[in-house]
């Protein structure tokens, strides 16, 4: 039992964090990534330490959430047996607001991450960086397909000595 318990703690040790701040998760000791310097401007994921709920809030939250979703989401969720926790509670907006009045272009938000996505030139990265409630930032992830290849049609309408 006492080995459970310990196993516990040393596993879910931020959760108990930060005065009680639940989900709370302790920042990256190098925050930015340094792929997010290589540019003048980044699209970049910011990452929240937290959604701004206490333990002794937390259940409100949730019956909030709850009581906001549509009847079809309800039933959706339990047919699959999905429940609603803490990915469901939405960003706290005073976090994105905060990183915005730092320099921040909002983009996208994701309450699943607990993160959301801005333009952020490479002045701004530091002193979004410093504020208390970021996790980490990282650069947007791009991709790009194989360049166009140029096809070459064959003249299909010769079938050789046949043709004659």
């Amino acid at each position: 039992m006492v080995y459970a318990l310990l196993i516990f703690c040393t596993m879910y040790p931020a959760s108990l964090q930060k005065g009680g701040m639940y989900g709370y998760r302790a920042p990256l000791s190098h925050k930015v990534d340094p792929r997010c310097y290589e540019e003048s401007v980044v699209r970049a994921w910011v990452y929240f330490t937290d959604k701004g709920i206490t333990t002794d809030t937390y259940s409100k939250t949730l019956d909030a959430v709850r009581s906001s979703m549509s009847s079809a989401s309800r039933e959706r969720r339990a047919l699959r047996k999905g429940v609603i926790d803490y990915a469901d509670i939405p960003l706290n907006r005073d976090y994105v607001d905060e990183v915005e009045a730092h320099g921040g272009l909002l983009i996208e938000q994701s309450k699943w991450l607990n993160a959301a996505s801005f333009w952020i030139t490479r002045e701004d990265l530091d002193a979004i960086a410093s504020l208390d409630f970021i996790f980490k930032i990282t650069p947007v992830a791009s991709f790009r397909g194989p360049g166009e290849t140029e096809i070459v049609l064959q003249d299909t309408t010769v079938f050789g000595i046949s043709y004659q």
